[in-house]
């Protein structure tokens, strides 16, 4: 063996050797790093880009130890009481030289006390010297171990320090090249700046770094790094690069730097910006391009590779998108996944940070240790969870359930088994499959009615299956519930269409056609355009075929003439346009109405089958405007163009059946929008009335049985049925009905049916209303009032199956909508409008005739005993609650709106099984809520911080909601949606609609009236002629009767009503004739017939009409009429609506009365059962500080009563005179007692009121039982004294209340701003 070296084998190094051969460990490495992406300087986009860059990151190491330290300096010189206010950075390519200058804080020209030399000589001329060694200080520097600068200057030729020290009026220069190995002198002059000031100037040493000079990709390091710098430090200091001053104004501005050459704002990316208030923390945050993406800083020091610091912030809002996945969307999501699609941006300032090395790249330090916690608020999670992130996690982790989408499908194949209700066609699967064609249908009656018709032309080619209701909409439904959803999945093995491929052709089908087979109504279209959807999502290719999707078309409406003459009509709209042509001759058809296809029976499916070409209507493709059509219907992402889209709804248009095809742009905008814009009709009210048409079919079908005598619901729901052709779900009109009725807190201020058994309480929000054939219902007094008889013949009168049915809108006295409020959901649009005061709006309507302006109003809910407030811009609602923090009880006495007592009792539930309160107990009547609170101090899960004051304690038991004022949209007079401003806007139409049928009214009574009048004087002038024999009625035949009264000029009937206004309800309410009898029938001519019909009036009167005092009883009507007519023509319109409004308010204040009394009957009830079950107090007593403002919250005195007796004591002072003097005398009678029993005790007067148990239990049982009860009598009476005296008052105490708030209440209203 040879022998070893062992010079070369062991060796010692200096500092210095060891830095330079061993750089990694200090500087990182000093070679050129692969090419790989970083985030850089780009001077075209002045911004930061992202780009593939070769560097050596020792260089830029030592770049950034000198650019860190200047940082620190601000820190330092705060603490110094020291304004620092520059950084300025010079670095010349051509001398491949830099230099870092700060003011501020600078290192004092003096020399050490200990080492004897320059104190800056010492920190940057020797390693392991520092001002970051005291680990007792909480230091947020970037400096820790002591190496810093001495590395730049080991690494440089040359390394220059320089300082000016204004205290000492002295400047320091020295100079060290050669890697720190040569040390020049220091140089002291006499310093006379005005700042202090520390100035790095350093030269490379390139060639220990492979490079001969800066290229451009370190440039970009080094620019971006001083951007860096600008963007992390407090914008009262300016820093510069190479004199030209860096315009980053702060961390937010800086963030946007690297979204510059996107070309895009910060709206539209979504960059959300939060920090603390105590300066520690600055973050921003968006969606990042598919990875996980961070920048971040650590006192100054760019963490590259992030750290605890980054994932504190990322994992907060990780496990706030996580609770969303799970409780919206069900998926259990991990946080990688969604972690995977944030961009963020940190800057942090971390007390004593630790690093995994010296280069700093990863921050180590936990997050207990940070010095500073940062939770970010809610609404910052909220906002970054709505950017579309959950979306993108969905799709992300729906990779997954895509693959396994693409493997559903079926393939072509001969026979198809298992699957119900499917008669499959015989060649489907075979050699002529591509004839074939599958006719989906709805339901099963219209799978009969197809069968039916297969039958006349054979099933070779032809098969059925029938859908299950609605087809799943498909476009942006989730994964897993496409491929679970079984019809789909029939289907697509029925059809043997595969889920992922592009067909170009029909040959690997089973079906070469699919056919919809729907009812005729706005259902079915809806239908035929989910199916459409369905193939177009799947298989675009298929659509573009013309010859695939096809409809089979069956009549809306037939009209019938004899035997022979058909009309079919495949619209509503061609029927309308047909029948306006008929004319008179319309009475000559026979009208049928086919509004399902379980109408027609099988002669006429036959029919339709044999003539299968002119039942068939091919959908065409014309482009990719169809596409857009298609996606614009049915996409969740174009909810806003679809609300543009509905309004240029036109219901004249619609599809020409006559045709063979259609195309579906054509079929989108002329008939699915028809469902569409139905759709939004049965969910949103009209402006002029506050209904629904369910809820309008209802009122109809009431006013037209005037149900004033109460009605069993599940009878009025088949009246409703028959009456104004209601065609949905009995269950659906039963709950519209409970609707109507409902009067507990948050439903109805004004009921306009009466609740008659239990119609639901504010418990559950009405859903604990009985079923429909135990209770009863009538029209409310009131209603009459709200909707006058007299404006039912002005309404506009819709027609279904050729009958009237209900109006299209109804115009109430005073507007509804508002009163009553009003949501819903329908394709596009929602509304929601709260509820508002019906005595405010009537008063805001006759201000409004009296020439002045509709203001806001605050939403106001009858009964509710809560604070509704404006505030940040929207309304916020407050429960009430009264607070003794003595004895550790919470009562709260009302709710939110829309928070019910059952869902809120399950909420605190949880908290007393979390031990956040101790004991829970419940006094609710049927329309108040009280709970009570017990808390106890020593509970693990009490925080007394949440008690402190109103605020805490509101937020705690959430007793804050908001009441949205932003979503009132309408269909306005002319049946167009709208979105309104505010209430005012609302208010503005309904007056003018109101004020207009109050014209139309006016003259429409007068009118009627003068048609009476006419009927009066013929009447009049008949008899008088018949009892003077001027007409001789007896022994003539009735046609020349009726020619005598024609020549003498008498009024037809026909002529009377057609002076009033134009309406055919109003016609066939007017009536004034009487009915045809068997005589009229025997008249030939036609035209004597009318005649006939016109003079009953006056022919079908009885024998003692023909009477002097008929005569003059016809005559004082008469007179009553005229005058009655003049009155009408003098009355002003606004007059009649005062008067109509005065009748409201009349009515209501009956309303409020009986209910103001049944409320406190009932509240004093409670109040005597709540005596009885009085539960004991819980723990010691509390020192909970509370606000001044907690007290009893609740609106209507209560009686105070005195609390029962304690068990150990006999009583305690009574008020009662006779009662004192009765105690008095039986403590005598006691003392008495116990004097002959014992000689140990005696009892004065002075002592009688703390005598015990003890004392009782010692006499003789008869005296002890008399006692008892004489004491018992006593408190009773005593108790039913207070309770009289304070009923006695409670009601004029009650509206005195009532009128304070109110006065109150237009005190706030007035100061509002808005």
């Amino acid at each position: 063996m040879p022998k070893k070296d062992l010079a070369k084998l062991y060796q010692k190094k200096t500092p210095i050797e060891h830095i330079l051969d061993r750089p990694d460990t200090y500087i990182g490495s000093t070679e050129f790093s692969d090419e790989k992406p970083l985030w850089v300087w780009d001077e075209d986009s002045q911004g930061i880009v992202k780009k593939p860059t070769k560097y050596v990151p020792g260089l830029y190491k030592i770049f950034d130890e000198i650019l860190v330290n200047a940082v620190d300096n601000f820190h330092k010189s705060k603490e110094e009481g020291i304004n620092m206010t520059s950084i300025k950075v010079t670095i010349d390519k051509e001398l491949n030289k830099i230099s870092v200058c700060n003011n501020g804080e600078t290192i004092p020209v003096e020399i050490h006390p200990e080492y004897k030399i320059y104190c800056a000589e010492m920190i940057f001329g020797q390693l392991l010297t520092s001002s970051n060694y005291d680990d007792e200080k909480e230091k947020v520097t970037g400096g820790r171990n002591g190496y810093g600068a001495k590395l730049t200057n080991i690494y440089s030729t040359k390394f220059v320090v320089e300082t000016g020290d204004i205290k000492n009026s002295l400047s320091f220069k020295q100079t060290f090249s050669k890697n720190m190995s040569n040390k020049g002198d220091p140089i002291i002059k006499e310093y006379k700046g005005k700042d202090n000031y520390t100035k790095i100037t350093f030269i490379p040493d390139l060639r220990r770094f492979g490079m001969d000079g800066f290229d451009d990709d370190i440039m970009a390091i080094f620019t971006k790094r001083v951007y860096d710098i600008a963007g992390i430090t407090p914008a009262s200091v300016r820093v510069y690069l190479n004199d030209k001053r860096v315009e980053v104004k702060n961390f937010k501005s800086y963030v946007d730097l690297y979204f510059k050459n996107k070309e895009i704002v910060e709206e539209e990316l979504n960059v959300f910006y939060e920090k603390d208030k105590k300066g520690r923390w600055e973050f921003s945050a968006c969606l990042s391009e598919g990875d996980f993406q961070q920048v971040s800083f650590v006192n100054s020091i760019c963490t590259t590779l992030g750290g605890t610091h980054v994932d504190y912030l990322a994992d907060q809002i990780t496990s706030h998108v996580q609770t969303i996945l799970k409780k919206k969307h069900k998926k259990d999501i991990k946080p990688n996944q969604i972690k995977a699609n944030l961009w963020l941006f940190v800057n942090s300032q971390i007390v004593n940070p630790a690093f995994d090395s010296q280069t700093k790249d990863t921050l180590t330090t936990k997050p207990s240790k940070f010095g500073s916690t940062f939770i970010l608020p809610p609404k910052f999670l909220q906002q970054m969870a709505e950017t579309g992130l959950t979306e993108l996690v969905l799709k992300v982790a729906g990779a997954k359930e895509e693959a396994k989408l693409k493997r559903l499908g079926g393939k072509r194949k001969k026979r198809v088994t298992g699957i119900d209700k499917l008669d499959d066609a015989n060649m489907a699967g075979r050699k002529d499959a591509d004839k074939c064609t599958l006719i989906i249908t709805e339901g099963d009656s219209a799978k009969t009615f197809a069968d039916a018709g297969i039958a006349e032309i054979g099933r070779d080619y032809f098969g059925t299956f029938p859908l299950r209701g609605k087809f799943l909409n498909v476009r942006d439904a989730p994964i897993k519930k496409i491929t679970s959803n079984k019809e789909i999945q029939h289907l697509l093995e029925i059809l043997g269409l595969k889920i992922g491929t592009k067909y170009t052709d029909k040959k690997n089908l089973r079906y070469g056609n699919l056919m919809v087979m729907a009812d005729q109504d706005h259902d079915g279209s809806h239908i035929k355009g989910l199916v459409i959807n369905f193939i177009h999502k799947f298989w675009p290719s298929l659509i573009k075929m013309n010859t695939y999707l096809k409809e089979f078309a069956t009549p809306i409406i037939k009209a019938r003439k004899g035997d022979r003459q058909v009309e079919t009509f495949f619209t509503q709209q061609e029927y309308d346009q047909w029948k306006r042509g008929q004319g008179r001759n319309l009475k000559k058809w026979t009208i049928k109405y086919y509004k399902g296809l379980g109408t027609s029976d099988n002669e006429e499916a036959k029919e339709y089958f044999s003539r299968l070409e002119d039942h068939t209507l091919n959908f065409r493709y014309t482009g990719p405007d169809d596409d857009k059509q298609i996606e614009l219907a049915f996409s969740d992402k174009l909810a806003d163009a679809r609300k543009e889209w509905l309004n240029t709804y036109d219901e004249n248009e619609f599809v020409d059946h006559s045709n063979t095809h259609v195309t579906y742009r054509d079929f989108v905008n002329k008939e699915l929008i028809g469902f569409s814009r139905y759709n939004c009709t049965r969910a949103i009210p009209s402006v002029c009335d506050g209904y629904k048409p369910g809820q309008r079919k209802i009122m109809f079908s009431c006013f037209k049985r005037n149900l004033v005598q109460e009605m069993k619901v599940a009878q009025l729901i088949g009246y409703v049925g028959e009456k104004s052709a209601y065609h949905h779900g009995e269950q659906s009109l039963a709950t519209t009905i409970v609707g109507l009725a409902q009067n507990f807190v948050g439903s109805n201020n004004i009921s306009v049916l009466e609740p008659r058994g239990q119609f639901g309480s504010r418990a559950m929000g009405g859903k604990d209303a009985a079923s429909a054939r135990y209770i009863h219902t009538k029209l409310a007094p009131i209603t009459d009032k709200i909707f006058h008889p007299h404006d039912k013949f002005l309404l506009k009168y819709l027609t279904e199956d050729g009958h009237s049915i209900e109006p299209q809108y109804y115009v109430p006295v005073i507007p509804m909508v508002l009163v009553n409020g009003s949501e819903g959901i329908g394709t596009g649009w929602s509304t929601n409008i709260p509820c508002y005061n019906p005595f405010e709006i009537i008063q805001a309507l006759k201000d409004r005739m009296d020439g002045k302006e509709f203001h806001r109003m605050d939403p106001w809910y009858k009964h509710y005993k809560g604070d509704i407030y404006y505030d940040n811009n929207t309304f916020k609602c407050d429960g009430k609650f009264a607070h003794n923090p003595a004895e550790g009880i919470l009562k709260i006495t009302e709710l939110p709106i829309k928070k019910w007592t059952r869902d809120y009792k399950k909420f605190l539930e949880e908290m007393l099984d979390n031990n956040k309160i101790s004991d829970l107990r419940e006094y609710h009547g049927t329309n108040q809520v009280e709970f009570e609170i017990y808390y106890d101090e020593g509970s693990n899960g009490f925080d007394s911080k949440l008690f402190k004051d109103t605020e805490s304690i509101m937020k705690y038991f959430k007793l804050t909601t908001t009441i949205s004022d932003k979503n009132f949209v309408l269909f306005n007079s002319e049946n167009k949606l709208k979105l309104y401003a505010d209430e005012t806007e609302i208010l503005d139409e309904f007056y003018d609609v109101r004020l207009k049928l109050y014209e139309t009214r006016k003259d429409y009574m007068i009118r009627k009236l003068e048609c009476d009048l006419e009927i009066l004087e013929n009447k009049e002038r008949f008899i008088g002629e018949v009892v003077d024999e001027t007409i001789i009625v007896n022994k003539k035949k009735k046609k020349e009767l009726l020619s005598i009264l024609s020549e003498r000029g008498y009024s037809r009937h026909s002529h009377i009503i057609a002076k009033i206004p134009e309406d055919n309800a109003m016609k066939g309410d007017v009536d004034l004739s009487e009915s045809d009898n068997d005589e009229d029938r025997n008249l030939e001519d036609e035209e004597e017939k009318l005649l006939a019909t016109d003079y009953n009036y006056l022919l079908n009167q009885s024998i003692w009409s023909l009477t002097e005092e008929r005569i003059e009883a016809l005559r004082q009507e008469r007179l009553k009429k005229e005058e009655e007519i003049e009155k009408l023509k003098e009355l002003e319109i606004k007059d009649i609506w005062r008067s109509d409004l005065d009748e409201i308010l009349k009515e209501l204040r009956k309303i409020d009365s009986k209910e103001i009394k049944d409320m406190e009957k009932a509240n004093n009830k409670m109040e005597k059962l709540k005596k009885k079950g009085k539960p004991k107090k819980k723990g010691k007593k509390r020192k909970i500080s509370t606000d001044s403002n907690i007290s009893s919250f609740i609106e209507k005195p209560k009686v105070e009563k005195k609390p029962p007796p304690k068990k150990d004591r006999i009583g305690g002072k009574i008020k009662d005179a006779k009662a004192l003097k009765a105690k008095k005398d039986l403590n005598k009678h006691l003392s008495g007692a116990k004097s002959k029993k014992t000689s140990e005790k005696s009892v004065t007067d002075q002592d009688s009121n703390q005598l015990s148990a003890q004392d009782i239990e010692e006499l003789p049982l008869i005296e002890r039982m008399k006692l008892k009860m004489k004491m018992k009598d006593i408190e009773e009476r005593e108790e039913k004294k207070d309770i009289k005296e304070s009923e006695s008052e409670s009601v004029s105490k009650v509206h005195e209340k009532m009128a304070e708030e109110r006065k109150e209440f237009k005190k706030r209203r007035m100061k509002r701003k808005r």
